[in-house]
């Protein structure tokens, strides 16, 4: 009987204490259970903020893509802007270029319009003469082309002579060519007098009216009066209407008569 009732007590601390250890069991499950529902709200809380974040970081990279997209339009629009602006500068250019070379052409064309008529007026003119044409036995004294003659012959014949030639006696309107040409027959020293085409046409004024004959016939007033001392001493009973280089005084100017006289000379043709 005892033994039973032993065998009893010693079942039921038995089954008492695996109820306990089913009980702690239980409680260490449900422990863990409340400590997984802590750790995975945290958890649950980092993943929405990290998706945000990510959602967030998403829209600003959109934002940074639209501002670099609109940047690089702007950069590219001016850029295109410059270049045109470059074309149509260059354009503009071209066309000032172009516009500058047909004036330069339509210069040049006007220039060989003048040129060709100028060389057709030329060759007209008879008395026109080049450098090439004041050839011998004409020579060159300054700008004028003249034919130095020693023949003797009287004023009026000298005219003649010149005319017969095609040329007329010399006219010097400016006293730089009369200077010349005294200077170049000093050099000469023929010893010879020569006429000129220098005529008075008024022997009732003091000291005469003296002109230039020219080659068209008109009569040219001189602009300076370059006579030897006591020259022209011409009367009207006297008169002395023409003009020549005396060379006994240096060829200075002298007045002499037109017909035959004492004094014969040379004489001077230009063309």
């Amino acid at each position: 009987m005892q033994s039973l009732v032993k065998m009893e007590k010693s079942l039921f601390f038995q089954w008492h204490f695996i109820g306990i250890i089913i009980l702690i069991v239980l409680s260490g499950t449900s422990a863990i259970n409340e400590k997984d529902k802590v750790v995975d709200a945290p958890l649950l809380d980092i993943e929405k903020g990290t998706l945000v974040a990510t959602i967030d970081m998403s829209s600003a990279n959109d934002r940074i893509k639209a501002y670099i997209s609109e940047a690089i339009e702007m950069k590219m629009s001016e850029l295109v802007k410059m270049k045109l602006q470059e074309v149509f500068g260059a354009l503009k250019i071209d066309q000032d270029l172009k516009l500058y070379i047909e004036n330069v052409k339509a210069n040049l064309t006007l220039e060989n319009e003048i040129k060709k008529n100028v060389d057709g007026l030329k060759q007209k003119v008879p008395d026109s003469i080049s450098e090439d044409e004041c050839s011998d036995p004409y020579r060159r004294v300054g700008k004028g082309c003249y034919l130095i003659q020693i023949d003797k012959v009287s004023g009026d014949a000298a005219f003649a002579k010149c005319l017969q030639r095609g040329a007329y006696l010399a006219n010097f309107e400016t006293i730089n060519e009369a200077m010349l040409m005294q200077s170049e027959l000093v050099r000469m020293n023929t010893g010879v007098h020569y006429y000129i085409g220098g005529r008075n046409i008024n022997r009732y004024k003091q000291d005469g009216d003296w002109r230039w004959i020219t080659k068209n016939g008109e009569m040219v007033q001189m602009k300076y009066f370059a006579f030897d001392k006591g020259e022209p001493n011409g009367i009207n009973s006297a008169p002395q209407d023409c003009m020549f280089f005396y060379a006994s005084r240096k060829y200075k100017f002298h007045s002499v008569w037109c017909e035959n006289g004492n004094l014969l000379g040379g004489y001077i043709c230009q063309k």
